[in-house]
C-alpha cells in the first residue's frame, strides 16, 4: 500500500472487508494491552496492600492541593502512580 498513488487504481484500494479488518484490529488490539495492563496492576496492588496505600495518600495529598478535577498538573504529580502502571 506505501507505493500506491494518492488516488490510487482500483486494484490499490483496499476493500470493505480489508477496512473492516484493519479497523476491528486497532480497536481489539488497544483493548487488549489496555485490560491485560490493569488486570496486571490490580493483582500486583492486592498481593501489596502497602503500595496500595501509598498510592492513596499521593492522590489524597493531589487532590487537596489540585481539588477533585484532574489536569495535566496534577498528573505530573503523580509519580509513584506513573512507577506503579509503568
Amino acid at each position: 500500500m506505501l507505493t500506491c498513488p494518492r488516488f490510487p487504481p482500483p486494484a490499490c484500494r483496499l476493500t470493505d472487508a480489508q477496512i473492516t479488518d484493519n479497523v476491528l484490529l486497532l480497536l481489539l488490539a488497544g483493548h487488549d494491552t489496555s485490560s491485560t495492563t490493569l488486570t496486571q496492576c490490580f493483582s500486583n496492588l492486592q498481593d501489596h496492600p502497602q503500595v496500595m496505600e501509598k498510592l492513596r495518600e499521593e492522590h489524597r495529598a493531589v487532590v487537596a492541593k489540585h481539588g477533585d478535577t484532574i489536569t495535566p498538573a496534577a498528573l505530573k504529580e503523580m509519580t509513584y502512580t506513573d512507577a506503579v502502571i509503568k
